[in-house]
């Protein structure tokens, strides 16, 4: 396989190419490639930049353990408030894809703008997810995640038998989740240990980040350097988390004044009796009841 060009993300293992094998992808398997716009075809191999991938799901469909999936960004469109196209669509990870990652790449980093990374969102009128995670160490970096009216929330790790453990969301933005229930978040984690959620944005995102146990108090989620902005109104909770063990919330921001959208109207609260961990180095835009119902933990605020 030829030497890429393509940033290999925060956590990916770079894919060095040539006779290297086991350094392809993540654990000797795949890389995959997707582009909507340039010829992009399911039909295609997938198996190189000018042969990608038309959808996402197909990429995955075919993808196996540890495999790496690169989106390229769509193109934009030039005008009032310019923005490329979407990838649309609800992406289905299956229960034994452990290690898959999926990248965007473009030029840019994180950002509240729809012009710098790739952007995904449902179907119009789903009441679905974009990505729904039923398998382990699963890697999604640098995407724009956008609700549209209806949708369940962005991201779902969930299992029966929670195997879902070990999810990574990095440097990725999410907008306008402000209608989604309070039963679910823009990211949210059911029954799932040691996910990271690291270096995203929330815009008006009404519960950015909701977990909750079905089962005893789950292990180690780490929340660390995450904004969340907007008008306070299309905020419930920021963080909304159930019986979780060393949960971590570090170097956070909370622009937006105390939520006012709808109960329980905190930045940060704890569902549950079986709460540790720690909220540090974060700073609120407001003191008033900005975090609660927090047994057992640690709050440093800046």
């Amino acid at each position: 396989m030829p030497l890429t060009n393509f940033p290999n993300g925060i956590n990916a293992t770079p894919n060095l190419g040539g006779d290297s094998g086991a350094y392809d992808g993540r654990r000797g398997k795949n890389v995959w490639y997707v582009d909507d716009d340039d010829g992009g075809s399911d039909d295609d191999t997938g198996k190189n930049t000018t042969k990608g991938f038309k959808t996402i799901q197909k990429a995955i469909n075919v993808a196996g353990a540890g495999d790496t999936i690169y989106l390229k960004p769509r193109e934009i469109t030039i005008g009032t408030n310019s923005s490329h196209g979407y990838y649309t669509g609800t992406n289905i990870i299956a229960a034994d894809q452990q290690g898959l990652a999926i990248i965007g790449t473009g030029r840019g980093g994180r950002g509240i703008g729809m012009g710098v990374q790739c952007m995904i969102e449902p179907d119009s009128g789903s009441t679905d997810v974009s990505i729904l995670v039923q398998s382990p160490g699963v890697s999604i970096e640098n995407l724009g995640v956008k609700c549209v009216t209806g949708a369940s929330g962005g991201i779902a790790a969930t299992s029966a038998t929670n195997e879902a453990y070990g999810l990574t969301v990095s440097n990725c933005f999410f907008k306008d989740f402000k209608a989604t229930a309070t039963a679910i978040g823009t990211i949210n984690l059911r029954t799932i240990h040691w996910a990271t959620i690291q270096h995203c944005i929330f815009r008006e995102a009404g519960v950015a980040i909701h977990h909750q146990s079905d089962q005893a108090a789950v292990q180690g989620i780490v929340i660390r350097d995450c904004d969340f902005i907007g008008a306070a109104a299309t905020w419930m909770s920021d963080i909304r988390i159930g019986d979780c063990k060393n949960l971590v919330i570090d170097n956070c921001r909370f622009q937006h004044a105390l939520p006012s959208g709808g109960a329980p109207n905190v930045y940060v609260s704890m569902v549950g009796t079986s709460g540790t961990g720690m909220v540090s180095n974060c700073n609120f835009s407001s003191t008033e009841q900005g975090v609660t119902n927090l047994t057992d933990f640690v709050v440093t605020v800046l």
